[in-house]
């Protein structure tokens, strides 16, 4: 069942999937598929859907609750 994903979320022109095995595969939103990361949290199983507030992006664990952020801030 570690194949098995959750609801996908789409904030922005990004679709995020994620699995039971905490893998988040990240793809353009567009009729072409296009995988333009994958992200594994790994170590625990994750049995919830992420949730996105503000731009930010959740994802609760077995064990833990991690916030994924993208500083918008450009560096000199």
């Amino acid at each position: 069942m570690k194949r098995t994903f959750r609801c996908a979320e789409k904030p922005g022109d990004r679709l995020y999937l994620a699995n039971r095995n905490a893998d988040v595969f990240v793809l353009r939103a567009s009729p072409r598929f296009d995988c333009l990361a994958t992200n594994s949290i790994g170590g625990e199983p994750m049995n919830a859907s992420l949730a996105v507030s503000d731009g930010d992006i959740f994802i609760r664990t077995e064990k833990s609750l991690w916030c994924m952020h993208e500083d918008q801030r450009r560096q000199p």
